[in-house]
């Protein structure tokens, strides 16, 4: 017979750089855009500011945006330079009023275009997060 391993899920989580929790199903690592060089996406007409991106899709605050529906959207990567065109997939709309989002459609190129973004925004991140520790 086997047996999964007990784990204790009461250990401190302090000193760690990312934290997923346990009940996040998420099958790609997400972060939030610099804020001095945000991601504006336009969708329909309207231009919002991505809150989190990862491979798998992205966040907002909602601008009138229907649950479930489906857009063609565009965008341009700070760092990388790359350029997305796809559609999106509006997942759900949370309590905050955030659009939680999935790409449709995403090529190969394009894939990797954000995960060289996410991979460069983690180093940045680490690189400040030393930096602030020497001071």
């Amino acid at each position: 017979m086997f047996w999964k391993k007990k784990t204790d899920n009461s250990k401190d989580e302090k000193g760690k750089l990312f934290h997923v929790p346990k009940e996040d199903q998420r099958q790609a690592f997400r972060i939030s855009p610099d804020p001095a060089e945000p991601i504006l996406v336009s969708i329909e007409g309207k231009t919002v500011k991505v809150l989190e991106i990862s491979s798998g899709g992205i966040s907002f605050r909602n601008s009138d945006f229907k649950p479930k529906a489906v857009y063609p959207v565009s965008f341009s990567l700070p760092i990388t330079g790359g350029f997305i065109k796809t559609k999106l997939r509006i997942l759900r709309v949370n309590r905050e009023g955030i659009c939680q989002c999935r790409f449709v459609g995403l090529d190969e190129r394009a894939e990797d275009d954000i995960h060289r973004y996410v991979l460069a925004r983690q180093k940045e991140l680490l690189r400040n997060r030393k930096r602030s520790e020497t001071e």
